[in-house]
Order: structure tokens, then C-alpha cells, then sequence
């Protein structure tokens, strides 16, 4: 099994290509090895803007009863956000662009074998028919780069659906293992690092590709999730008076009456993006207690 490495370290100069492969569907396959090896590629921590992407593999499936029996398919679609100012993140990112063109190269230096035409040696035209691994924000009308969004990249996570078990290693930002059934639901807007594999490079219908799948993940859910009380002034307000009306309802007596429990303060501890974690504090302001007046209580004195 290959170790991953970090985007910086990638050389595409390494890249095997095998002879193609022809599908039963009609679509054709080319395996890319790094070296003699598959390359797997650890990437930064990046955000999930829409969670883990459900569908099946047969898309022309409409009738609800066959689906429950359809062979089901995950992806994660991660986030660039932050790249301005994350180093890591845009050595991804530009080591990603660099896949991506040595790719189109490839194609154009085999067109004749991949895609049976010569294509009139235009390789602007077959540069069009690469189906980017990097999505940019564009206008779906005029296709214009509108860039409101950040790119981002999709990867395959790996499903056994005749067991209904993933086969990925899925961790905590503490690198424990984790059931990852339980976090799918709460991970959109939730943050991940992901070690990928390169696996194919795929052509059909004229067009052309490189898949890439998950081997091992670390999750973060999205704080979104969690319910978080609100500071309510009337309310704390009204348990002030409730608490001073029962004082003054006390007898003389005091040696009967049991000490206030001390309330203490909230502390949360949130994972921060590069897996350390941060100590956040919701100080309450703490009101000075007034000591309580008691009325002294004197004997009339009657002059006789």
C-alpha cells in the first residue's frame, strides 16, 4: 500500500498510463499509477459546503421502489474557501490545475488512440472536451467565470452497497475511528481532511476525465447542528425577582437555610481547521449580589 504525500511533493513527470480498458457500458478506462505505484494525496483541511453527495449509478432510475434496491453512490464535493490566505490550500489547489494539464497533454499526444480521431491537430478542442476536476463558478447560461464562489473538488467515497458499509477509514480531528453513518447527516457546512487515490482517467460520450476516491478522512460536523441557548435579559430578569421575592419571604431563622449553588461557566472546546483545538469561554457577566436589608424590629415604648 502506497503512502500518501502532500500536494507540494506530487511530480506528474512520474504518471504511468496503462493501455485502455473498454467497459460492458461502452465507456473506456485508463489506470494512472504514480511510478509503480497508485498516488494517494493528503489534502489540507478544507470545508464541506454541501455534505457527502448521494445518487445512484444508474441515473435513468425514476421509480422509487427500484431505487431502494439500486446501486447507491457517495461523493464529497470540499471547498477552496480560504485560499487567499491559506498557503496550503492554494499549493492544493495549483498542484490540482497542474493534474489537470498534464492530463489534457496526455489526451492530445494519444488522441488517436483514446478517441479514435485526430481531431485535425486542434488541441484547444480536445483541451474543451476534459471534464475539469476543478469546478469554477460560471454562468450556467453564458458559461463566464463569475467566481461568487469558490472552486471546488469532488472525490468518490468508496461504498459496498451489497453490505451497505463504507470502505474508507473514517476518524474524528483526533484521529479516532468513527462511525461514519452517524456524522454523514451533520456534515454539511462541517470541515474535512482527506487522503485521496488518483484512480482513472474515464471517456465517454465524448468527453474525458480523472476519477479520484477517498481512503481515509478525518471529520469535523458542522457547528450548525448544535442548539445554543441565547441570552434572554427578560427571563434572567425574572428569576432575579422570583429569587429576591423568596428572600424576603424567609424567617428570622436563618440557620436553616442551605447555601446557593455556585453556577459555573460554560466551556466549549472546538477543533480549530488544522486539527488543534481552541479553548472558547462564554463568560457570563456576574451581577454583584446586594446584601439582602433586614428591617430591624424595635418594641413601641409607652410613656406611662
Amino acid at each position: 500500500m502506497s503512502s500518501p504525500i502532500l500536494p507540494k511533493s506530487v511530480e506528474v513527470s512520474k504518471f504511468k498510463y496503462s493501455e485502455i480498458k473498454t467497459l460492458s457500458s461502452g465507456s473506456k478506462s485508463i489506470y494512472v499509477n504514480y511510478g509503480s505505484q497508485k498516488l494517494r494525496v493528503q489534502t489540507p483541511v478544507m470545508f464541506m459546503p454541501y455534505g457527502i453527495g448521494e445518487g445512484f449509478e444508474d441515473k435513468t432510475i425514476k421509480n422509487p421502489e427500484v431505487k431502494k434496491n439500486a446501486d447507491k453512490k457517495y461523493d464529497v464535493t470540499i471547498s477552496f474557501k480560504g485560499v487567499d490566505e491559506n498557503p496550503k490550500i492554494q499549493t492544493f489547489l495549483d498542484k490540482m490545475k497542474e493534474i489537470e494539464q498534464e492530463i489534457i497533454d496526455k489526451a492530445f499526444d494519444n488522441r488517436e488512440a483514446w478517441f479514435k480521431d485526430d481531431y485535425d491537430g486542434n488541441k484547444a478542442f480536445v483541451a474543451r472536451m476534459f471534464s475539469p476536476m476543478i469546478k469554477i463558478d460560471k454562468d450556467k447560461k453564458t458559461g463566464k467565470v463569475i467566481g461568487k464562489y469558490p472552486p471546488t473538488f469532488r472525490a468518490k467515497i468508496p461504498y459496498d452497497g451489497e453490505n451497505d458499509k463504507f470502505t474508507f477509514d473514517a476518524l474524528d480531528m483526533e484521529n479516532n475511528e468513527i462511525d461514519f453513518k452517524e456524522v454523514l447527516p451533520k456534515l454539511k457546512g462541517g470541515k474535512t481532511q482527506l487522503i485521496i487515490e488518483m484512480a482513472s482517467i474515464w471517456i465517454a460520450g465524448g468527453k474525458y476525465g480523472l476519477t479520484w476516491k477517498v481512503v481515509s478522512a478525518k471529520f469535523q460536523p458542522s457547528m450548525m447542528n448544535k442548539m445554543v441557548f441565547l441570552e434572554d435579559s427578560d427571563t434572567e430578569k425574572a428569576v432575579k425577582e422570583e429569587e429576591e421575592n423568596e428572600e424576603d419571604d424567609i424567617d428570622a431563622n436563618e440557620d436553616d437555610i442551605s447555601p446557593a449553588a455556585a453556577v459555573s461557566k460554560l466551556e466549549t472546546t472546538i477543533p480549530n481547521s488544522d486539527g488543534e483545538e481552541e479553548t472558547s469561554e462564554q463568560d457570563d457577566k456576574e451581577e454583584k449580589e446586594e446584601p439582602v436589608k433586614t428591617a430591624t424590629r424595635g418594641r413601641k415604648t409607652t410613656k406611662k
